[in-house]
């Protein structure tokens, strides 16, 4: 059995992102773009239609992402997935197995900016396919489980969601400010903030306007970064998990014109998971050029991509082009990774 852990982030393209006058933790206010690595293009593929909520092994003929080269040794699989299987049924998992990666742990960061609607509606949707996914496709049989965190794309205060503005505390069945995926009641409480525009850290943070949701990556490498890993975020990160990041954002890392490092967060992801490349996987979900998607208009991303293709060089990458208007392959590709990942993965400690 193999666990894993996941990481998702978002930011927009308008409205509500961060500033990048922000306090920069990581080098991210630098115009230095980081030096980037030869990453591969997924072929093209006959091109499939995928509804809202469900999940593909193929990317589809209209995107273009940045992908580890699925040619090497470490064990990308073909990521087709059961959509019929219950989804939140994950077990009890069997002791004494000799696979390493056992559990996931992910953390959803989202641009909470208006211009976001329809993004984080697709997010949701695409919920029980991604989750089915993740259950039945990574490790032999499945992992044991995985957590779940949400957080929006400020990095100036990155702690996981765990309050609704209007409907207050979200009772985590961990008692903490993630989820778990055993947990009876994941779908509510996913609901209850995976719409960043209205949850929160317990009683806010402090980013408002211009400052906040422009740094979904930078983030979520704060998030599991002292101090916060150590305290708001305590709990979350595990030794024996394969970390999983998603960022998702209709602008670029960092906001638009961006000047971020994309090797300084590579970096401090990396670290969060004892400088190990097996034991981290990056989904980078932005723009790869101008359009209009998702009701608002979405703006090339080369920060972003930049990142993407720094743990795509490590076969641990994918970079999804929103513009799209369809998340659900971004996933069934990422998921490939992660289960490479578990099958390669080097337990801390």
């Amino acid at each position: 059995m193999h666990r894993l852990s996941i990481v998702l982030v978002g930011c927009s393209v308008l409205a509500g992102c961060g500033d990048a006058g922000n306090s920069d933790p990581f080098g991210t206010a630098s115009s230095t773009l980081g030096t980037t690595s030869p990453t591969t293009t997924a072929p093209p593929t006959s091109e499939t239609t995928i509804e809202p909520g469900t999940s593909s092994s193929t990317a589809g003929t209209s995107q273009s992402s940045t992908v580890a080269d699925t040619s090497t040794s470490t064990g990308v699989v073909d990521g087709s997935t059961t959509g019929n299987d219950p989804i939140f049924d994950v077990g009890a998992g069997t002791t004494g197995e000799a696979e390493p990666c056992v559990k996931v742990d992910v953390i959803l960061a989202v641009d909470a900016s208006s211009s976001m609607d329809g993004v984080i509606q697709d997010l949701q949707a695409s919920f029980n396919g991604w989750v089915g996914s993740l259950l039945a496709d990574v490790g032999e049989g499945g992992i044991m489980d995985f957590q779940l965190a949400v957080i929006d794309g400020c990095d100036m205060s990155p702690f996981f969601h765990d309050t609704h503005d209007d409907n207050g505390a979200c009772n985590f069945s961990t008692g903490g400010n993630y989820m778990v995926s055993s947990s009876p009641a994941l779908g509510a409480e996913f609901a209850c903030v995976s719409d960043t525009q209205v949850s929160n850290y317990s009683v806010g943070d402090i980013c408002t306007g211009d400052e906040d949701d422009e740094s979904p990556a930078a983030a979520a490498a704060a998030a599991v970064t002292f101090p916060a890993e150590m305290n708001e975020n305590a709990g979350f990160l595990r030794p024996d998990a394969v970390l999983f990041v998603i960022a998702v954002t209709n602008e670029d890392e960092g906001g638009s014109p961006s000047f971020i490092n994309p090797q300084a967060l590579h970096d401090a992801l990396l670290a969060a998971k004892g400088n190990e490349v097996n034991n981290v996987v990056f989904l980078g979900i932005a723009g790869s050029e101008l359009c209009f998607a998702y009701g608002a208009f979405t703006t090339p991303a080369p920060q972003m991509e930049a990142l993407a293709g720094l743990f795509a060089a490590d076969n641990r990458g994918v970079f999804y082009d929103l513009c799209t208007q369809n998340v659900g392959p971004a996933f069934d590709m990422a998921i490939q990774l992660v289960d490479s990942a578990c099958d390669n993965f080097v337990p801390e400690g």
